[in-house]
């Protein structure tokens, strides 16, 4: 099975690097799908192979979304405190 953090870490290093060559980044984005194909073929983690789709469709967003209707997200510093209180509050009972 694959280390989970070490693919994460690789996205990230191979975007980074080709960040500045639209083509070696949309060439590298195709491959890094099928790669994660051929590991779902290998009865790897559903989960994993989901998740890793998700970082590589996010990197190449340039904005963010929500989940339903396609609606752009709030940036949390611009909501009330009060929101911005309960919204942190559900994120370290997430994270913890």
């Amino acid at each position: 099975m694959i280390n989970e953090i070490d693919y994460y870490y690789n996205i990230f290093d191979n975007f980074v690097e080709f960040k500045n060559d639209s083509n070696k980044r949309e060439l590298w984005k195709d491959h890094s799908i099928i790669e994660l194909m051929n590991i779902l073929d290998e009865d790897e983690s559903e989960l994993f192979v989901q998740n890793a789709l998700i970082v590589l469709i996010a990197l190449f967003e340039d904005y963010l979304h929500d989940s339903f209707f396609n609606r752009h997200s709030e940036n949390i510093k611009n909501i009330n405190k009060n929101d911005r209180k309960i919204v942190m509050e559900l994120l370290k009972k997430e994270f913890s």
